[in-house]
């Protein structure tokens, strides 16, 4: 009869730790889950802001063209506008920090 309790004891003690380790191991998955899906999210995220800054910064040169085309304005004048515009310049510094955010994520283009 000692026999057969020593026996239980010692499978509810081997459960015991093999549980434990599993709780260990699916709190660690969990929080390099965790962590994976918040760098794709931000990668994501990045990813949508850099679309929509390129079709904003295109929809600038398109709309500047049509008005230098309205008035007869010549292509060189046309390209030092476009090389100075202000909200192009920001665009421009605004992609390469986040294309390198991007890249630093490993997520680059």
């Amino acid at each position: 009869l000692g026999g057969a309790s020593s026996r239980a004891f010692c499978q509810r003690r081997r459960d015991a730790q093999v549980m434990k380790r599993a709780r260990s191991n699916v709190v660690r998955y969990a929080e390099k889950e965790e962590t994976f899906d918040e760098v794709a999210a931000r990668a994501a995220e990045i990813k949508e802001v850099i679309d929509g800054l390129k079709k904003f910064r295109q929809r600038i040169i398109d709309d500047t063209t049509s008005l230098a085309k309205k008035i007869k304005a010549p292509q060189k004048k046309l390209k030092e506008a476009l090389a100075k515009h202000p909200d192009i310049l920001k665009i421009d510094s605004s992609l390469i920090e986040l294309e390198k955010e991007l890249n630093e994520l490993g997520y680059g283009q």
